[in-house]
């Protein structure tokens, strides 16, 4: 990447480092003017920290003014570096995309503080007043970051033009996720979902584990809870209450926003996404542009069964989140291990995927796609041996052994038997088949595939419609687009561990009791649809077709309206 703007460097350079200085000065004015130090205690620690790197920053950019005279050795230094930048494509990216990433928050805060500040009081409480007091510095940030993409691109126009994306992979993730935190968010918000609910229970349970118990003594509701020797247990795996421990712990129950909590694992989960598909791109076996592995990720946030669960709140439902994130988390790790082979990615891999079966065991089966990924990572790189593949499988196994020790260990406690979860106690409004048939049966095979794979809507004559069934609807009418899974049935052996993984978990649901209760679409499909993301970016190989990414927008559309049903905001007919 060659120098080669139109306008002199050190014209440039001094006219950006003066503007500079004067944004700090108004920076500065402003946060002076604020309320001091000592005045409203809750607010003071971040003013100190804004007033630490202000000054910092004033006095660099007076140094700097007070040496812009040619030969002075810090405009010489920072003439030097920001050439080395601008011919380094790898560094100009980095630092492209960090920049856009600063100006969308910034800007982002202070639209956000005009238009919607219930947005603000639903990530904290805090933050309205603090966007108050400093509006005009968080303006100020997302100005001097434009005023350095504009410098950048004066000095170097080409370069800027040729670059893919936003610049980074990293910064491209971060943006997803905001993104897909304030759609999560706005749609609860706009929708009057944004209350607590009095079956998470998880917040209590993380009480009653701070208390050395492991039930809730004085539990806000009973529905869907376990009933064992006269107590009341949560039977549902407990990672939603181990995530909340250190906030319940600083400060109490009340402190929980749940839906907020749902809304940060659902876009951490879009994030992870995202990172896994760039990796498999890295990795020659797909071939996809950023923006097409993006619209994929965001076809997992909201064009699934993720997009409704988000603004849900029953306990079972938020172990589903959880499990997309962290199984997305493992995929990514697993991918990113391979050719390299770090022990201590593998490990963190396996780790990743015991988290998520501390949401819902059952994704113990995605054990199978992670080892095929190691297996065809070290054949293609002709490092293969038997004994360094047993030895990423240990890596990869050892955590998931722990965590099924330590489920075994809280059944165990709890209710007297390592593989029991108290589903059998539970205080359902219909156990009838779970008494007769157990948990697990043939029996439900053949209602719960017809439920996810094949219900269609139906017409409702009090709403005048067609409504979704609320045993289910067909994955393929919810979420189109992964009829493209049969372009992905190939002989790599990662693709065949994908399919395996995908068809046990999928066979679990399908043994299970119910097919998801009252349900849009098939929502279990979310135990395995970061696998299906992934196949679905290696079945499209070099770039996604116009069809499908009609299909991805169709799957966000009608999951949009899956939303606005289960809040009966669509035709109530459950």
């Amino acid at each position: 990447m060659n120098l080669s703007g139109p306008y002199p460097i050190e014209k440039t350079l001094r006219l950006f480092i003066f503007l500079t200085t004067f944004e700090m000065s108004v920076a500065g004015i402003f946060l002076f003017r604020a309320r001091s130090l000592t005045a409203d205690a809750g607010y003071s620690l971040p003013r100190l920290a804004l007033l630490v790197v202000w000054l910092i920053g004033f006095v660099f950019c007076v140094s700097a003014l007070a040496s812009t005279l040619k030969g002075s050795w810090l405009f010489q230094r920072i003439r030097i570096g920001l050439e080395v930048l601008l011919r380094s494509e790898t560094q100009f990216a980095h630092v492209w995309g960090w920049l856009i990433v600063l100006i969308v928050i910034s800007w982002g805060a202070v639209a956000l503080f005009h238009f919607m500040p219930e947005f603000l009081e639903f990530l904290w409480s805090s933050l309205p007043v603090l966007m108050e007091q400093y509006l005009v510095v968080v303006f100020v940030f997302g100005v001097f970051a434009a005023q350095c993409v504009l410098l950048m691109w004066r000095l170097n126009p080409q370069g800027v033009v040729v670059l893919n994306g936003f610049g980074s992979t990293a910064a491209t993730a971060i943006l997803l996720f905001l993104f897909a935190l304030f759609v999560y968010a706005s749609t609860a918000i706009h929708l009057d979902l944004a209350t607590r609910s009095r079956t998470t229970y998880f917040p209590e349970l993380a009480q009653a584990f701070l208390q050395g118990r492991l039930d809730l003594p004085n539990p806000p509701a009973t529905k869907d809870l376990t009933l064992f020797a006269g107590k009341y247990y949560v039977s549902f795996p407990p990672l939603g209450a181990l995530l909340m421990l250190p906030s319940v712990a600083w400060r109490g129950v009340d402190s929980i926003n749940t839906l907020l909590f749902n809304a940060i694992f659902a876009a951490l989960g879009v994030m992870c996404t995202f990172l896994m598909l760039e990796t498999i791109k890295k990795l020659g076996w797909s071939q996809l542009r950023w923006w097409e592995n993006a619209l994929l990720a965001l076809f997992l946030g909201f064009g699934t069964a993720q997009y409704y669960l988000s603004t849900r709140l029953l306990v079972n439902l938020i172990s589903h989140i959880l499990t997309t994130a962290f199984l997305a988390l493992s995929l990514w790790l697993a991918f990113a291990s391979v050719h390299r082979s770090p022990q201590i990615v593998i490990f963190l891999s396996g780790s990743a995927l015991g988290l998520a079966m501390l949401a819902r065991p059952n994704v113990v089966f995605a054990w199978v796609v992670l080892v095929a990924i190691q297996l065809q990572g070290l054949r293609e790189s002709g490092a293969f041996t038997g004994r360094r593949f047993v030895r990423q499988v240990i890596a990869l196994t050892i955590p998931i052994f722990v965590v099924m020790l330590g489920l075994f260990w809280y059944n165990l406690v709890r209710f007297g038997a390592p593989l029991d979860f108290g589903y059998t106690y539970m205080l359902l409004n219909d156990p009838s088949d779970l008494i007769m048939y157990g948990q697990f049966h043939p029996h439900f095979i053949l209602e719960n595939l017809y439920d996810n794979f094949f219900r269609l809507p139906y017409w409702e004559s009090a709403c005048r419609m067609f409504a979704p069934n609320p045993q289910g609807t067909s994955i393929f009418l919810t979420s189109p687009v992964v009829i493209y899974l049969f372009l992905a049935w190939k002989k790599e052996i990662w693709v065949q561990g994908a399919w395996l993984s995908i068809g046990l978990i999928a066979l679990c649901h399908a043994l299970y009791y119910n097919s998801g209760a009252i349900q849009f679409g098939y929502r279990f499909s979310l135990d395995f649809m970061p696998i299906v993301v992934a196949l679905l970016a290696f079945g499209f190989r070099k770039k996604l077709s116009d069809f499908s990414i009609g299909l991805i927008v169709l799957s966000m559309f009608v999951n949009y309206i899956g939303v606005l049903w289960m809040a009966h905001r669509w035709c109530v007919n459950f």
